[in-house]
């Protein structure tokens, strides 16, 4: 009950759009961000798995080492092989949100 209370003050504070939170939450990718976020809660998974099996499948195919650990589901056998993958990681996921935001959620919406 307490964290009910919390949240709608943290709710109730935020919506006067106040203070530096806000300020640094205002540009436009944070918006955009703002406005997928939906979208990206519903693909991110999806994505995820696709690039393990993605993964997977490179390893039996090509015969490279795909992740760092046998059995691990984190690609990538380097940190910086890793940072790279989820660098593009991001990009995917960002790009199918926007794709499903525009022509699914927001159709739907209207």
């Amino acid at each position: 009950m307490a964290a009910a209370l919390v949240f709608s003050v943290v709710i109730f504070l935020f919506s006067f759009e106040l203070g530096h939170v806000s300020a640094f939450l205002k540009p436009r990718l944070f918006v955009f961000l703002g406005l997928i976020s939906y979208s990206i809660y519903m693909v991110h998974w999806l994505i995820q798995n696709l690039f393990v099996i993605a993964g997977k499948l490179a390893e039996k195919i090509f015969s490279v080492q795909a992740f760092l650990d046998p059995g691990s589901p984190k690609l990538g056998t380097s940190t910086l092989q890793g940072d790279l993958l989820v660098v593009v990681y991001f990009c995917v996921v960002i790009g199918v949100s926007y794709t499903t935001y525009r022509y699914i959620e927001k159709p739907c919406r209207e």
